[in-house]
């Protein structure tokens, strides 16, 4: 089954291809994505079980509702009739929103100089870095309640929309070596304090698709380009320092570190798997609260400190992705049974449908609105759509609010960098 998913998501490639010779479509992203991991998963590699075709009918109905979206078409608005003029302060408005985003990189580096310090203290004192992982998620000594929602809601959405503009920056030739060092260093301090990878992956992802949108239209120089593969081949060793550290296991690193990257990528399906019979007891459905679930909690937590008894959409869903699951021979897994998930939490096996192709159809305006706009708002949010289909086959990230607030600040320095009304 997994191999006929896999040739369904080269054909979808194909048609995509097609009709859009743009390596950065959507579809295409979507479909190279989980066709590729699909069929992995498929091999049983290092002992990673093989899910049942009930699963993988389930995750082809997610691709194919995804993909049916590419058929609606969405009314071109003429920009004649906004009442909106360009800014002649443009350039000065600009800087004006850099020096903000600058301030608040300030106030991250100074909030996570106290957990990067307690953290190398542990590592000195002969704590792994496995516990150091597991610490930061579970116990209140590294990260408690509060630092999440503060991780959640200002310190990575900050960090995100910094490094989507700085990508862009560099891309388009406006450097700003002050916004660089500074995101360089909240990236560093927050990978090396929580021992995790993702930001460096959401880094290395960002960096590539601001090239591939912009190339076309802006002339990369030499010296962007080196740039570009330094900084790539510096994320590359600073993810695989962090595998190799994170790794308790004996062995062959490089070997390891590819049974990571395989178990990472691959095991999510079966990892679904062993959870749906328990979401399926559990009968709760959130009629749509859990796909814009980051967006929904910032009012649920609100009208529980006002002292309404509500519960919040991320711990609906978190109740059991955190259970830790054998996925294969001596493999255990949590977090991460993909998207479709999340969907099946609004409306059971019709959310996995509907939603599918909800999130194909925001795919398709966004990347269209990018094509028609070219602005550093339309470049940013496809840029965070496309994230959340590189988090699709994991999870789906629409239950934080972090990508729903980077959407706002990409819009909000927009319109005060470029925008009056009249």
């Amino acid at each position: 089954m997994s191999y006929l998913i896999g040739l369904i998501c080269i054909l979808f490639v194909f048609l995509s291809y097609k009709y859009d010779h743009k390596l950065y479509n959507p579809y295409i992203l979507f479909n190279l994505w989980w066709g590729t991991t699909i069929f992995i998963s498929g091999l049983g590699l290092f002992g990673i079980y093989i899910p049942n075709v009930n699963t993988y009918f389930l995750m082809l109905l997610a691709i194919v509702f995804f993909n049916l979206s590419a058929f609606f078409k969405f009314r071109k608005i003429n920009k004649s009739t906004l009442k909106i003029t360009i800014n002649k302060n443009h350039n000065n408005n600009e800087n004006k929103s850099i020096k903000f985003v600058i301030f608040m990189e300030l106030i991250i580096i100074a909030y996570l100089l106290k957990r990067t310090i307690l953290v190398l203290k542990l590592l000195l004192s002969g704590m792994s870095y496995q516990t150091i992982r597991y610490e930061f998620f579970y116990a209140d000594n590294i990260n408690n309640g509060y630092d999440q929602l503060v991780n959640a809601w200002f310190v990575l959405p900050i960090i995100t929309f910094s490094i989507i503009l700085l990508s862009l920056m560099i891309i388009e030739k406006r450097n700003n070596r002050v916004l660089l060092i500074l995101t360089l260093i909240s990236v560093g301090q927050y990978s090396f304090s929580s021992g995790g990878r993702s930001l460096l992956l959401t880094s290395g992802l960002i960096l590539i698709m601001s090239w591939m949108i912009s190339k076309d239209k802006v002339k990369v120089s030499f010296l962007s380009k080196i740039k570009i593969r330094i900084s790539m081949i510096v994320l590359v060793i600073a993810m695989f320092t962090i595998t190799i550290f994170r790794n308790d296991t004996l062995g062959n690193p490089i070997i390891q570190a590819f049974k990571t990257i395989v178990l990472y990528f691959t095991a999510p399906y079966i990892y679904f798997e062993n959870l749906i019979g328990l979401v399926i007891q559990d009968k709760v459905t959130l009629y749509g609260g859990a796909f814009f679930g980051g967006i929904i909690d910032v009012f649920v937590l609100f009208c529980r400190y006002i002292g309404f008894d509500l519960t919040q959409i991320s711990t609906h869903v978190g109740k059991y992705n955190q259970l830790y699951l054998s996925v294969g021979d001596s493999s255990y897994y949590n977090a991460f049974p993909t998207m479709i998930f999340t969907f099946f939490y609004d409306f059971g096996y019709l959310g996995i449908v509907l939603e599918s192709f909800i999130f194909g159809l925001m795919a398709n305006y966004f990347y269209g609105k990018m094509k028609r706009e070219d602005s550093t708002a339309s470049k940013g949010i496809y840029i965070i759509i496309v994230i959340m289909i590189y988090e699709s086959v994991m999870r789906w990230i629409g239950t934080s609010a972090t990508p729903w607030i980077v959407i706002l600040l990409l819009f909000i320095f927009d319109k005060i960098s470029k925008f009056k009304k009249t």
